[in-house]
C-alpha cells in the first residue's frame, strides 16, 4: 500500500504548483512562504538540539502552546520547530511563540518535499499532534530513525475501521511512533487495534491550553457599549449557521428589542456572505474588521477578525459553538469554558465526543437538538441569569481541574527526551 501511495504522490508532484496556486487564490496559502510547502526554507537550521512539534491547524497548535512553553523552560538550550498547514495558525503563532521557537509550514506529502524538509531541519525528535497520518512524512521519519511520539492522538471508530481495511498499512505507519499518547481509553483501543505500540491514554492536551487573551482596552470598550444588553455569541460558525443565528435573532427581538447577536465566522473572509444576510433581512450591523464596536442601533456585530475570540468570550457570557448545527463536527468548547461562558452546542459534535461527554457529565454545557430548541434555550437563559451562572461556573471548574494534563504528558515523554539526547530536566 505504501509503495502505491508513494508512486501516486510522486506522479502528483509536477502538478503541485498548480494545486498550490489554486489554494493561494482562495487565501489558503501564504504567497511569501510558498516554498515551505515544497520543503524549502528561507531560514537556517539553528545549531544544537532541535525539537519538532506538528499540529494541523489553529486548534492543534494552540494546544501545543503550553507544551512548548514547558519545554523551553526544561530545555533552554534547545530550539523548537512548530509546523502546521494553515495560514490562520501561522499568523496566530507569529505572536505567541517564545524565543528559540519558530514556525514553518508542513510540506505537502510528496517524497521530494518531505525529503527536502527533513534534510534541511534534521530534527532530533518529533512530537506529532495531528490526527492525519501522512505516509510519506512518517515513513521517512521512520527510515531516518528519528525519535517520534504521537501526542493527543485521536481516531474515530470510522477511521479505525478504514485503517483496518488497508492490509496492515496503518500498522506500518504507526511503527514510526515509539510512543502513542492518546486522549482516552477508546482512542487507545483504536490505535492498539491497528498496530500502535506503547499506547497510553493520558487525557486531552487541549485542556492545558492557556485562556485566550485579548486587548484590555478593546475589552473595556466592548463591555461599555454592550451596557448589559442581552447578547449571544455564535463562535466559529460555518455556512448555514449564520442564517440560523439571524433567524433566531429576529424571533428574540419580539421579546428583547435591544438583543445583540455577535457572529464570529470560522473563516473571516466569509464576511460578505453575512453582510448580505443582514441586509436581506433589514438588520443593522457593524464589522469588527473595520475597528467597529456595536452601536445601540445595531442588531448584529460581525466579528470578522482573526484572533479575537478571547475578547468575545470574556465580554459575552452566552456562547453557541459553531460547526455543531451543520454536519461539520463542531468546534472546541474548552476555550469558552476556560473563560467562564455558558456553552450551548448542536447535535453535530462528533469531532469532540469525549470533550462533550466531559462537559455534559458535570452540566458544563448543553447539547441542543435543533433551531427551535436553541431559540427556547437562549430565551430561557436570558430570563434566568442565576441558572446561566451555574452553567458557566461548572465549565470553568471542569477546564481548570483538567489543566494538569500537561504534567501527565511530560511524565510519559521523559524517556523520549532521554533517547533524543535531551537529559537535563527537573522532576515534576
Amino acid at each position: 500500500m505504501y509503495k502505491i501511495y508513494r508512486i501516486l504522490t510522486r506522479m502528483f508532484s509536477p502538478f503541485l504548483p498548480i494545486y498550490l496556486k489554486r489554494r493561494l487564490e482562495k487565501g489558503k496559502e501564504d504567497a511569501e512562504r510558498l516554498n515551505e510547502r515544497f520543503g524549502k526554507s528561507s531560514i537556517e537550521r539553528p545549531k544544537g538540539k532541535l525539537i519538532w512539534l506538528h499540529g494541523a491547524s489553529v486548534g492543534e497548535v494552540l494546544s501545543l502552546q503550553s507544551l512548548i512553553a514547558k519545554m523551553t523552560e526544561i530545555f533552554p538550550q534547545a530550539s523548537i520547530l512548530l509546523t502546521s498547514g494553515t495560514v490562520s495558525s501561522a499568523k496566530m503563532m507569529a505572536e505567541k511563540l517564545p524565543p528559540k521557537a519558530f514556525h514553518q509550514y508542513i510540506p505537502i506529502d510528496t517524497p521530494d518535499a518531505v525529503e527536502s524538509f527533513l534534510d534541511h531541519w534534521q530534527p532530533d525528535m518529533v512530537l506529532w499532534a495531528e490526527s492525519d497520518l501522512w505516509p510519506n512524512m512518517l515513513m521517512e521519519i521512520q527510515k531516518r530513525q528519528i525519535s517520534a511520539t504521537l501526542i493527543n492522538g485521536r481516531m474515530s471508530k470510522k477511521s479505525c475501521k478504514n485503517w483496518k481495511r488497508m492490509f496492515g498499512f496503518g500498522a506500518e505507519i504507526l511503527k514510526t511512533f515509539q510512543l502513542c499518547l492518546v486522549q482516552n481509553e477508546n482512542e487507545a483501543e483504536h490505535f492498539s487495534s491497528i498496530g500502535g505500540h506503547n499506547v497510553y491514554a493520558v487525557g486531552n492536551l487541549k485542556y492545558a491550553s492557556k485562556p485566550l487573551d485579548c486587548h484590555e482596552g478593546d475589552f473595556r470598550e466592548l463591555v461599555r457599549v454592550l451596557d448589559e444588553r442581552p447578547s449571544c455569541l455564535y463562535a466559529s460558525t460555518h455556512q448555514g449557521e449564520e442564517a440560523l443565528a439571524i433567524r433566531i435573532h429576529k424571533r428574540l427581538k419580539h421579546r428583547f428589542s435591544n438583543n445583540l447577536t455577535i457572529i464570529a465566522p470560522r473563516h473571516p473572509e466569509r464576511r460578505q456572505e453575512i453582510i448580505d444576510l443582514c441586509e436581506a433581512e433589514g438588520l443593522k450591523y457593524s464589522c469588527r474588521s473595520k475597528g467597529e464596536f456595536p452601536s445601540m442601533e445595531d442588531d448584529v456585530l460581525i466579528a470578522d477578525t482573526f484572533g479575537e475570540l478571547g475578547l468575545f468570550y470574556r465580554a459575552i457570557s452566552l456562547v453557541v459553538i459553531g460547526g455543531s448545527f451543520v454536519p461539520h463536527g463542531g468546534q472546541n468548547p474548552i476555550e469558552a469554558g476556560r473563560l467562564e461562558c455558558q456553552i450551548l452546542y448542536g447535535p453535530h459534535m462528533h469531532n469532540f465526543v469525549t470533550i462533550c461527554e466531559d462537559f455534559e457529565d458535570v452540566s458544563a454545557a448543553r447539547r441542543i437538538p435543533d433551531e427551535d430548541a436553541l431559540f427556547e434555550e437562549i430565551h430561557h437563559l436570558y430570563f434566568n441569569p442565576v441558572e446561566g451562572q451555574k452553567l458557566s461556573d461548572n465549565a470553568r471548574r471542569l477546564t481548570e481541574n483538567k489543566s494538569h494534563i500537561i504534567d501527565n504528558i511530560l511524565q510519559e515523554l521523559y524517556p523520549v527526551f532521554h533517547r533524543a539526547g535531551l537529559h537535563e530536566f527537573p522532576d515534576i
